[in-house]
Formats: C-alpha cells, structure tokens, sequence
C-alpha cells in the first residue's frame, strides 16, 4: 500500500547543544530490548515503543498508541507479525487494540516520519516524542522543540525547477467567483475570469448562486504533460520563484518533488510502497525505505547532515 512520508526538521527553542538524535539515542540505549516500554502521553493515552534501531547516525522509531486498558501483548504480536498482511482479531469489548502508529526515522534534528491507522499533526508527533523522552524519569526538559522545513533557496529554487505540480494564488471558491463576474464585479479583461463574465449576461439568479456553493472549483495552476514545453517549464519556474518571494496573499506552489510552500509554511513529503494492511505494517520495510528517502534528501541538498 502507498504511504506518505513527511520531512521537518526540529528546531530547539533553547539553548539545547544535543541534536534530536542525539537525545534520543540517549534514551534508547538504556531501554532492555526485552522490556515493552510503555508511556502516557497528552490526552489519556498509553503509547508503546514497539520496535527501534540504530545504524550509524540514524534512529529508527516505532510508535504505537492505543486505549488505556488494551492489552499490549496483543498490539505487540500484531505488530511484530513479519507477513504484516495475517488474519485480523476483532478487539474484545469497547477496546481498539490500535489508536494509532508512527514511524520515525531520524537523523541529527532531521525527521522523517510515516503515520498509520489514524493521521497525526505535527505538535501530536512532537509530543509522542517529548512523552516518550520525558518517561525517563530524569525530569529533563525535553519539549523545547517544534518542527519546521528549514531548506536553503538554492534548494527551493532548484525544486520549483525540476517542476511545478501546481500553484494556487488563492483565487477564491467557485461561488464567490460567480457571483462577482455574474453581477458586474471588476474583472480583468482576458482569461478565464473574463470568460465567465461573457457567459452570464445578467445578474445571477438565487438557484445559479446556491448550485455554486456545491460546486468545488478555484483557479488552480496545472501543468500536467504541458510541463515538457520549454516556455510552459520556463514561464511556471518563474511564476513560483516570484510569488515564493513577493507575492502578500495567500498562496500554495506545490512541487513535483513533494515539497509545498504557502505564504507561511513549509513542507516536504514522499510517497512510498509497502506491505501492509489497514492494520499493520511491515516495519523493517518501510525503514528501508524511509531511509532510502533520506538517502535521496541527502543528494538533493535538502538534508545537510
């Protein structure tokens, strides 16, 4: 099954001279790999270090997180099965043997994480992480992080140049499109604003107005396999690379490499194949891949360490 793999990297509010990685291997290697260690994070629930490694600089994390009262032993089997695709149990009473799972491989403050059964944002990640590196019982500080993409121009630059997937300037919903061309809004003269305007010669009606609401449309740069024209390639790449640097209002300037910056955000991902069902994962193979992302991040220039 395709998986998506998502890249940041963590920056430390304080004066911190560790890496991630480093704090984390700190944690890791005092763990007796016999042992299930178990935490609690935000919200009432217990998570599991289900499996790890170290391989050179790189530290591999699996994480899963269940109902307080389901049995681990159980989660454990499940996910330490190597088919990753055997008969699914039904969880006994109201428990869910499995919330959620995150896959974590680091290097130095770099991360790229994969998540299953149920999606995971950022400051619910960052706070696995901080929970599990907190259980140590040392009473250390070890929340003083929040994950960005931090990437050098030359990197997006270079990104917008091997190609454009797609660029929204934020040229609002179908509805409010139709009712400012169709009840003489300020339109450019030429386009596909223009062209709407030509098609309604008269005010739109109330039914025009509410069958817009449900119809889904913004004005969506895409290239698609016009992309292969030099002047589309060439004028694309110089659109993205003005509005990444003047353009004030909202905007989304989606790669083909997987990276997608709006305004006042950035971020990178990867899709990958790997055995797996709607349950499990095969663990070890979505770390091979995952590091062969990182691999690749490195060639590019994205990931410097």
């Amino acid at each position: 099954m395709k998986k998506t793999s998502h890249y940041r990297r963590a920056i430390w509010m304080d004066s911190v001279n560790d890496t991630l990685s480093d704090v984390i291997e700190a944690r890791i290697v005092d763990i007796d790999e016999n042992i299930q260690t178990v935490f609690q994070t935000s919200g009432d629930f217990s998570c599991m270090l289900a499996r790890r490694s170290i391989h050179g600089n790189v530290r591999f994390l699996h994480f899963v997180t269940y109902e307080e009262g389901a049995p681990v032993a159980i989660i454990n089997t499940q996910i330490q099965d190597g088919a990753a695709d055997a008969d699914e149990q039904d969880p006994e009473g109201e428990n869910e043997y499995i919330l959620s799972q995150l896959f974590c491989l680091i290097s130095g403050n770099n991360i790229i994480w994969v998540t299953h059964n149920d999606a995971l944002r950022d400051g619910k990640i960052q706070n696995v992480l901080a929970s599990f590196l907190g259980s140590d019982g040392s009473g250390a500080q070890h929340d003083a992080f929040q994950f960005q993409v931090v990437l050098d121009q030359q990197v997006v630059e270079q990104a917008f140049a091997d190609g454009i997937e797609e660029i929204d300037l934020g040229i609002g919903a179908f509805a409010p499109t139709l009712d400012r061309v169709a009840n003489g809004g300020e339109i450019p003269a030429e386009g596909i604003l223009a062209s709407l305007a030509s098609i309604f010669r008269s005010p739109a009606t109330a039914t025009q107005l509410a069958a817009a609401a449900d119809i889904e449309g913004k004005l969506i740069l895409r290239p698609g396999r016009s992309w292969e024209i030099p002047r589309v390639r060439e004028l694309l790449t110089s659109m993205a690379s003005s509005i990444h640097a003047n353009y004030e209002d909202e905007f989304v300037i989606v790669t083909k490499s997987g990276l997608r910056l709006t305004r006042d955000k950035m971020s990178l991902k990867r899709v990958c194949e790997v055995h797996g069902n709607r349950r499990v994962l095969n663990s070890q193979e979505l770390e091979r891949h995952m590091r062969i992302i990182l691999t690749n991040m490195r060639d590019t220039g994205i990931v410097d360490e």
